[in-house]
């Protein structure tokens, strides 16, 4: 598979994955991995990485989580692991939420998304959340560890099928910008614009979290001042460009 080498502007090789080697952000990732946070909510899927990464890359610690609230509460409690491997889609959370959520609460450890999903415009969420790599589920043992070799050393990979060439320059760093706004909002603001991308009103949603209604349209003038819109459709529009979250999640 090809890839464009950013430090030697060359077309270079990399096996069965397209990877950019980015110069400027070696220096925000630690290049030896010690300790690794899986976080995936299929047991066998996640004991078997937890087996197979400790032993390729001699890791002194795998801790796994299944949920984004687990993984939230491991990292907050520390320490903090050199490196996060995740699902996207966790029983509590199917999207970049989980991006967020972990970025701000370890800003400079990278976090490599493992996925079966195969949507084009999903890898370029995660990438815009600041995502290290993303890797698909079907890899053999040898092409995953690889792989994961190359985005813990400060590469970001993606998948051999997707195309950056079909990804709009100018759309990619609307989502960064975009995903930079949300990463401002307090958890319970995540939660309140989980509910409005899902239809729900003030009413319904002060009756879901029981909060008073008044708090929760506190906190919805509070959203939508964070992410620098005037209108709740204009919020749910934004966090759907985004993929903060995925229909299948809002019901």
């Amino acid at each position: 598979m090809l890839a464009w080498d950013l430090n030697r502007g060359e077309i270079m090789k990399h096996g069965s994955m397209l990877a950019y080697g980015v110069a400027e952000m070696d220096s925000a990732i630690n290049p030896v991995v010690n300790d690794l946070l899986i976080v995936e909510d299929h047991p066998v899927m996640s004991e078997a990485l937890s087996l197979i990464l400790k032993i390729e890359f001699g890791l002194r610690s795998v801790r796994t989580e299944h949920s984004r609230e687990r993984a939230a509460e491991a990292v907050r409690k520390g320490p903090l692991p050199d490196a996060i491997l995740l699902d996207l889609h966790l029983p509590d959370c199917s999207g970049i939420e989980t991006i967020i959520t972990l970025r701000k609460l370890a800003p400079e450890t990278p976090i490599v998304v493992i996925s079966a999903d195969t949507c084009t415009s999903m890898v370029a969420a995660a990438l815009a959340a600041g995502a290290r790599g993303y890797i698909g589920k079907g890899l053999i043992r040898k092409e995953l560890c690889a792989n994961l070799q190359r985005a813990f050393c400060g590469e970001i990979v993606v998948p051999d099928w997707y195309d950056p060439g079909h990804v709009d320059p100018a759309e990619q760093q609307k989502r960064s910008e975009a995903t930079a706004r949300l990463m401002e909002l307090t958890p319970q603001q995540l939660r309140i614009l989980r509910l409005i991308c899902a239809g729900h009103a003030n009413k319904e949603i002060a009756y879901q979290l029981s909060i008073a209604e008044a708090t929760v349209k506190t906190h919805v003038n509070k959203i939508l001042s964070k992410i620098n819109v005037r209108r709740r459709t204009q919020a749910v529009r934004l966090a759907n460009e985004v993929q903060l979250f995925t229909f299948a999640e809002l019901g």
